[in-house]
Order: structure tokens, then sequence, then C-alpha cells
């Protein structure tokens, strides 16, 4: 009994020793950073205050590149915009692989989830990459905005019979919904009546995915455009569908709704924006995709929406796959580099005023020496989808702010209730009315 007690307590021993020694990491390498929990790293930290909360406290306390531990996984957050452009974009290869979707899942090849562009690692990502990228080529998004127009049309549809009546309404569950029209239809050649349905419910049109032969129905899986490479598996399939779902419909509905807010908010820049858009209708040009581009300002807005409210707030990260050194800093294999996005966005040292929406701060490009601005991630593993997000919002937006105008409604709070999600930085509604424009359009 007394063997079997001290063989337990020197377990024990060895242990803290060996955990001591796996937490005394960033201390060694001289990269400052909070004190970590013998057993829970700073994750208890994290969940008592929020990682933006803390993100920020740290960054204030340790400077712009601190080290600490998610449980025993050793983790660097860097708000250095020039370390930054290192790791995500010249030395991008040494840092090829991401964290996963999931927080408590790691990577396995056996794992379906695992075979989400998202998730793949080195060699397996290049491949999905490659073969989804045709997807959003010139030609393909002219095809695919037939029909997110047609869906936009539905929504005015919508919009118009609130106008009418006179009421006040939560636009976030309308964009909802349109984004989940357009890509069932886009992505998957599917039909819905989720617009027009008030029963019809986001998880039942997600469940459709999973009941309907939607191989042969998604447009980017029709030509890889290499006969001599092999197919996407099932579970590459599967698992990036719904990664394309889950990315089309939340992180879109999310950035139009904050726009829409901010423009009613901001009745001037509602205004200049409406301004531009019927200066270009009133030249006989229609609200499609051969001219959406021809707005500048209505970029400006979406751009400086997108910072003060990134729908995909708390950071995009990157794995080192080998030891790294910059300078005195050293980044070993294995670690988690972090680029706090909401954080990087409302830093006054790169943006002045930066609570203050002022779409003309997008007159000139950010900083273009390092990384500032990464509402859709940043380098070659940035948002597959951003020409797609971008096409679908801006046709939302000036389609909406051509025949309305939008104003808060007396029960939106000046201040919106914001739902924080593990990637998501969602508004639990917007609620707005809309008046129809004096001009016949």
């Amino acid at each position: 009994m007394e063997i079997h007690v001290a063989l337990f307590c020197i377990g024990i021993v060895l242990w803290l020793a060996w955990r001591w020694k796996k937490l005394s990491l960033w201390q060694n390498l001289g990269i400052p950073g909070p004190k970590p929990n013998l057993i829970f790293g700073n994750i208890l930290e994290l969940y008592r205050k929020g990682p933006v909360e803390c993100h920020e406290e740290w960054v204030k306390k340790y400077g712009r590149v601190l080290g600490y531990f998610y449980g025993m996984k050793p983790v660097l957050l860097v708000t250095d915009p020039y370390l930054l452009k290192n790791i995500f974009i010249k030395d991008f290869n040494k840092f090829i692989n991401r964290e996963s979707f999931n927080p408590l899942h790691v990577y396995s090849p056996k794992h379906e989830r695992s075979q989400s562009i998202l998730n793949l690692p080195g060699q397996a990502w290049k491949y999905v990459r490659s073969v989804l990228t045709p997807t959003f080529t010139t030609a393909k998004m002219k095809q695919m905005s037939g029909s997110m127009k047609s869906s936009i049309e539905t929504m005015l549809e919508i919009l118009q019979e609130k106008a009418q009546k006179g009421i006040g309404f939560d636009i976030f569950d309308v964009y909802q919904r349109l984004t989940m029209d357009v890509i069932m239809k886009t992505a998957f050649g599917i039909q819905t009546d989720v617009q027009t349905n008030a029963k019809s419910s986001i998880l039942r049109a997600t469940k459709l995915i999973f009941v309907t032969p939607y191989k042969d129905a998604i447009i980017f899986l029709g030509y890889t455009g290499n006969k001599k490479t092999r197919r996407m598996t099932e579970a590459e399939i599967e698992s990036s569908a719904f990664t394309v779902l889950l990315a089309g419909y939340e992180t879109t509905s999310t950035a139009l709704a904050y726009t829409t807010y901010l423009l009613a908010k901001h009745q001037d820049v509602q205004e200049n924006l409406y301004q531009e858009i019927k200066d270009l209708v009133d030249k006989g040009q229609k609200l499609e995709y051969a001219t959406i581009n021809k707005l500048p300002y209505l970029d400006k807005v979406l751009n400086e929406s997108m910072r003060v409210y990134p729908p995909v707030h708390l950071f995009t990260n990157r794995y080192a796959v080998e030891d790294v050194q910059y300078g005195d800093i050293q980044i070993p294999k294995g670690t988690l580099i972090q680029a706090p996005v909401y954080l990087m966005h409302h830093d006054p040292d790169f943006w002045s005023e930066p609570e203050i929406f002022d779409p003309e701060r997008f007159s000139s490009k950010p900083n273009t020496e390092g990384i500032t601005y990464l509402p859709f991630g940043v380098g070659p593993r940035n948002c597959l989808g951003m020409r797609f997000a971008q096409l679908e919002a801006k046709l939302a937006l000036a389609n909406l702010v051509y025949k309305f105008n939008i104003k808060l409604d007396d029960t939106q709070q000046d201040n919106l209730k914001i739902l924080c999600r593990i990637r998501i930085l969602a508004p639990s509604e917007v609620r707005v009315k809309l008046e129809p424009r004096n001009e016949e359009n």
C-alpha cells in the first residue's frame, strides 16, 4: 500500500515538473505574457473576461507580441502589422496550417469534419483549394449574380410590403433568409421558400443538403480544370459543402445587418451613398454584376462597416509548421499564431478615432507595408468566397438604398445588443423602418 502511495506521489511530482517545463516556454524564450495556471494555462481568464477584452488588456500590458497558453497549447498573440505580413504572406509556407473550426477538435484525416477547406493541412488544403477556386472566376461570378439578383428582388418585394405598412421589423432576419436563399441556389442548386415562408426555418433548409444528392448540383464540382487530378472524396465534398453553407449564410447576413444599422444611424452617409447609386441609375445603368463595381463609395461603406463590426471578429490564425526566427522573436514549431481581428480594427495606432464610422478613411488603402485590416483573413489562405460575399452584399445594399430610406425603429436601441459566438459577432436583431424613395424607382 505504501509503495502504491509513494509511486502515485512520484507520478504527480513528475507530471507537475513536466507541466511546469511546458508552461515555461515563453518565459525561456524571452517573450512576455500573462502567467499561466499550472492546470488550465490562461483559459480561465479568457472565459471570465472574454477574449476581446482579455487580449486588449494583455496587449496594453505586454506589447504587440506576447505568449499565452490555451490549456497546454502555446499561443503567440501578434498585433505587430509587419510581423503579421511576414507570417501570413511572405513566409506563408512556414505557417500554412490553421486551427480547427472547432477549438475542441484536433485535425484527423479520419474525421469527416476535418476534410473542410477550413481545417485541411498543407498539401491537402492546396488540392481542395485548387478544386474550389474555379467557382469564383469572373465567368462563374457573373453566372451566379443572376441567382443573387432574383433572390434580392424577392427580398425587395417583402420589404416593399413592410414599408407600405410603416412597421418596424428586424432586417437581420430578412438578410438571413436572403443569404440562405442565395447560397442554396448558387452552391447547391436547390430552390427554397425560405424568404416567403415564415415557418421555413434555417435549420430545416440546412437539412436539405444532407437528404439531396447535392454532389452533382454544386456548381464548382462540374469541372476541376484538370482531368488528371483525383476527384474530391465524399467526405471532402460534404465537409466543404457544410463550410460553404455556414460562410455564405451567416457571415454575409451579419455584415449586411451591421452595415444597414450604421447607414440608418448615419443618415448623411446613407444620403451620400444614395446619390452615388442614383447618379449611376440616371445614366441608364442597372444595378447588376456589370455595373456594381462602379460605386466606389459603396466599397468604402462596406469596408468601414466591416472594420467597425468584423463578423469574424476574434482572430485569424496559423500554425508554425517549423521553427522560425524573426530577430529576437523565436517561434517554435507547433505554435498557434493569432491575429486578433477586432483589436486590430479598433487600434488607435492604426486607425484615427477608431470608434467613429467614417467611410472616407478608405479613400486610401490601409497600411500596405503591414497588415492592419483583415475582415476576410489575409494571405493565400484568406476567405475563398470573399468575392462572392462582396458581390452579394453590394447588390443587396445598392438595391435597398436606391429604393428605400432606412431609419432605425423607435424600439432599436442606439447601441446594438451583440451576441458573441465562437466565430461570429452577430447582432441579436436590427430593427428598422423603411420609407420608399419619392422618385419612381
